[in-house]
C-alpha cells in the first residue's frame, strides 16, 4: 500500500556538502538540505509505521467482528499519512528555498528535482488516504452485514484503480530519484 521508501529517502535525504567556492549562500543551502534530511528521517519512521498498520489492516478476518481491528488500523494509518504529508511539505519547502539562493545553477536544478519528487510523494499520500477510505468503507459494509453487492463491487474497483495509480506514481518517483541521483553525481555536487 505505502511506498517502502528506502530509495525515496535517498532522493530526499542526500547529505550535500557543496564544495562550491564563490557562492555566497552555500552555507544556507547546506542548512536547508540538513533540515530536509531531518524531515526525511521522520518520513522514514512514519513510512514504517504506515506499513505496519496497513499490514495489520489487511490481516483481518472478513467477518463483522474480524474487520474491527482492521478499521482501527486504517484510522491510525490515515493519521500517520496526514503527519507524513506535513513532513513532505517541510522537505519541499527546504528544497524550494535553494532556488532563491546564490548558488550554482546545478545546485538549484538538483533542488528543483527534489521538489518534483516531493510533489509526487504528496500525490502518493493523497492516493494512500483515498485507498484507506475506500478500504474502510468496504470493511464497514462487512462489519454492518451489508449485502449491497453493487456497492462492494464499486469499492473493490476503486481500490484496484487507486492501487494501480499508486504503482504508477511509485515508478515515476523511482525514475526521478534515479535521474536526480545521477545528476547529483554527474554534476559533482557532493563533497
Amino acid at each position: 500500500m505505502t511506498r517502502s521508501t528506502k530509495l525515496l529517502i535517498a532522493a530526499l535525504a542526500v547529505v550535500l556538502l557543496f564544495g562550491v567556492s564563490g557562492c555566497d549562500q552555500t552555507k544556507d543551502a547546506n542548512a536547508a538540505i540538513e533540515a530536509a534530511n531531518v524531515q526525511a528521517q521522520a518520513y522514514t519512521e512514519l513510512d514504517n509505521q504506515i506499513s505496519t498498520l496497513m499490514d495489520d489492516a489487511s490481516a483481518v478476518t472478513m467477518t463483522p467482528a474480524g474487520v474491527k481491528p482492521g478499521i482501527a488500523a486504517l484510522d491510525a494509518a490515515t493519521a500517520k499519512f496526514e503527519e507524513r504529508k506535513v513532513v513532505i511539505a517541510a522537505v519541499k519547502a527546504e528544497f524550494e528555498k535553494i532556488g532563491a539562493y546564490d548558488v550554482k545553477e546545478q545546485v538549484k536544478e538538483y533542488a528543483k528535482q527534489q521538489v518534483e519528487i516531493a510533489n509526487l510523494l504528496g500525490q502518493i499520500d493523497d492516493l494512500g488516504i483515498k485507498l484507506i477510505a475506500d478500504t474502510k468503507a468496504l470493511y464497514g459494509m462487512i462489519e454492518s452485514g451489508s449485502t449491497d453487492g453493487a456497492k462492494a463491487e464499486a469499492l473493490s474497483t476503486a481500490i484496484e484503480d487507486t492501487s494501480q495509480k499508486l504503482t504508477d506514481l511509485d515508478a515515476q518517483v523511482t525514475e526521478k530519484e534515479s535521474a536526480s541521483s545521477k545528476y547529483f553525481t554527474d554534476q559533482g555536487l557532493g563533497k
